[in-house]
């Protein structure tokens, strides 16, 4: 309402990486008084879960877990599996069998749950690479082979 008109808006949209998981949000529709004019008539209320990376079963992880690529081989993308029990800074990055970073996947703070990264290694030659991941103060690596 702007001074005292009703307002037609368009669609309501956010971010949900601004949210912590499993929270909600409620949005307020005027569509009754809209259609009608009658700006007594009553309000629809929606409630929005918030979209979160949580496990399917909507379960928060209980341990952190790096998963093994697949597919491994792989020609020219694989993913990669993660899980994290506590929300923490990520970094997800590859590196070539010399130490030398050819990737960062993921460099951003996530909330607890279950996450799959797509790495695509067109550019990159065929070989053995690593995967690291640090969450917090825990860090895994793993093997990748890419086979072109």
């Amino acid at each position: 309402m702007i001074n005292g008109t009703y307002q037609k808006f368009g669609i309501y949209a956010w971010d949900p990486s601004n949210y912590t998981p499993n929270e909600r949000r409620t949005i307020w529709f005027d569509n009754v008084a809209y259609i009608t004019g009658n700006p007594t008539d009553a309000f629809e209320r929606l409630q929005v879960p918030a979209l979160a990376a949580a496990s399917a079963a909507g379960k928060r992880p209980t341990t952190f877990a790096l998963s093994q690529n697949y597919p491994n081989p792989f020609n020219p993308a694989t993913a990669i599996d993660y899980q994290l029990s506590v929300g923490s800074e990520v970094k997800l990055k590859v590196f070539d069998v010399l130490g030398r970073e050819v990737a960062t996947l993921v460099s951003a703070t996530q909330a607890a749950g279950n996450y799959s990264v797509n790495f695509d290694a067109k550019n990159l030659t065929s070989g053995v690479y690593f995967y690291r991941l640090q969450a917090g103060n825990v860090t895994e690596t793993k093997k990748l082979l890419l086979l072109k």
